[in-house]
């Protein structure tokens, strides 16, 4: 069975992925059931919840790397602005250097 069947035989969308899971399913089905039969005891089988439990999964993956990925920004913009104002410190310090050599250079002239 084609992906594109088994989701009109259940009326929903699923991904490649999602398929992969259960064509062996069809494929191994101990009792050869035809392609309706099969996605009827599929979907009577708790296939949809299966689904949802598994779409639910990659939501919290992805919730999860989302938090871990605005952490990081936070912690990228706390280390920029640090140095920042290490970078305008430094400035000042060299801005000091230069006028105190000038300075020197116009005692030595």
């Amino acid at each position: 069975m084609m992906q594109h069947e088994f989701e009109k035989r259940i009326g929903l969308k699923i991904s490649a992925e999602e398929y992969a899971e259960i064509e062996p399913l069809y494929m191994n089905d101990p009792k050869n059931r035809d392609k309706d039969a099969f996605c009827r005891h599929w979907l009577k089988e708790g296939g949809l919840q299966w689904l949802f439990d598994r779409r639910q999964g990659l939501v919290n993956l992805k919730n999860s790397t989302i938090a871990d990925l605005e952490k990081d920004v936070e912690r990228l913009e706390r280390w920029s602005t640090d140095m920042r104002k290490e970078l305008s410190e430094k400035n000042r310090q060299i801005i000091a250097l230069e006028n105190s050599l000038k300075k020197v250079r116009e005692l030595v002239a």
